[in-house]
């Protein structure tokens, strides 16, 4: 279980004792990559710069083209799941971003 918040930064503790973080975004004011970047930052209590470029997991053009282009259409909910640097890690086009351990 986690919660939901309007930016990055809530971790919270699922029941199996693992620690997961579920952040909400408004793909209008932030880029999904950005998002991403920064989710997985917290997750791993590190600096954003300092863990491995999202590019070497996932091409970050393509994920912020994915969720751009349904931006205006939220009836089509899709996702994307990849793992970086040890997560896993869902992309929503309802704005979420969940990493939790792999």
């Amino acid at each position: 279980m986690s919660k939901r918040s309007d930016g990055p930064g809530d971790k919270d503790e699922s029941d199996s004792g693992d620690e997961s973080i579920h952040a909400r975004y408004d793909w209008g004011s932030k880029t999904p990559s950005t998002a991403v970047t920064e989710t997985v930052a917290i997750a791993l209590d590190r600096e954003v710069t300092a863990g491995d470029p999202l590019y070497e997991f996932i091409d970050p053009d393509s994920l912020d083209e994915l969720f751009q282009s349904n931006h205006s259409s939220r009836s089509n909910d899709i996702s994307v799941s990849f793992l970086i640097s040890g997560l896993h890690v869902t992309v929503h086009s309802r704005g979420d971003v969940i990493v939790h351990p792999n």
